[in-house]
């Protein structure tokens, strides 16, 4: 098919699927709704701007959140026509993995990603040189290199006063009177630019809900996994044709 305009937005995500009964596959793991109860741990990739799922995968209850994703990075791409002029991704800290960015910068891909908050960069954020955005928020930004990755990157940081309740996963770091939230980009963005670009992924979520709710996206009709499987690609499928 063809795409009316040549900007692209990524999001990758997982949902979680709490099942009940000794369906394969089904595992303790990622299901903040129901801890402690079995479930799949599907894996999607929607397009901001069409609202379509270009990936969806199905996973044991217990993969890890980032399980698979460079190999459906490049399934969608393969996917997408020629001319994209502006090709983007944004993701949460469960895919803040440094063979993933590299596989992002290798093809071109600008990214804004949730970082995850190590010793490191707990210790580094409160003593950078903040500018004020407004009388709660300010930004800061810095190169580094995570142990294990190739090369430095670009973050950038969203200090807040926590005078100001923020509910969201972006708020992963507090220190005294402030909270601090990091994402790595290579986005041409300011900081603050970064941080309004990445919570416009809220619209992600509502379409995890639909596919979850509506269309069944995620569940296990079968005990056999692959069947289970492939019965969440049908409802991807039917998903799309609907949007």
């Amino acid at each position: 098919r063809s795409f009316p305009v040549s900007a692209i937005c990524l999001d990758f995500d997982s949902t979680a699927r709490t099942l009940y009964g000794n369906q394969e596959g089904a595992a303790k793991g990622y299901n903040p709704q129901h801890k402690g109860k079995k479930s799949y741990h599907p894996l999607i990739c929607t397009e901001a701007h069409r609202k379509e799922c270009l990936g969806g995968a199905l996973r044991y209850g217990n993969a890890h959140t980032a399980l698979g994703v460079k190999e459906m990075l490049n399934e969608v791409l393969a996917l997408l026509p020629k001319g994209i002029r502006s090709l983007r991704t944004r993701a949460d800290a469960g895919f803040y993995d440094g063979d993933f960015i590299a596989q992002l910068s290798q093809n071109g891909v600008e990214f804004a990603l949730v970082a995850r908050m190590t010793e490191p960069l707990k210790y580094k954020v409160p003593g950078l040189r903040y500018q004020k955005v407004s009388n709660i928020l300010s930004t800061a930004e810095f190169r580094y290199k995570p142990v294990g990755w190739n090369k430095k990157h670009r973050f950038v940081v969203l200090r807040e006063k926590l005078t100001e309740k923020r509910d969201e996963q972006l708020t992963l770091f507090k220190s005294n009177v402030y909270s601090y939230h990091v994402i790595v980009a290579s986005l041409p963005l300011t900081p603050y630019g970064v941080f309004t670009f990445y919570e416009d992924r809220a619209g992600l979520e509502r379409i995890i809900r639909i596919a979850r709710d509506d269309y069944s996206f995620g569940t296990a009709p079968t005990n056999n996994f692959q069947a289970n499987a492939l019965y969440a690609e049908l409802s991807m499928f039917a998903y799309n044709l609907v949007v």
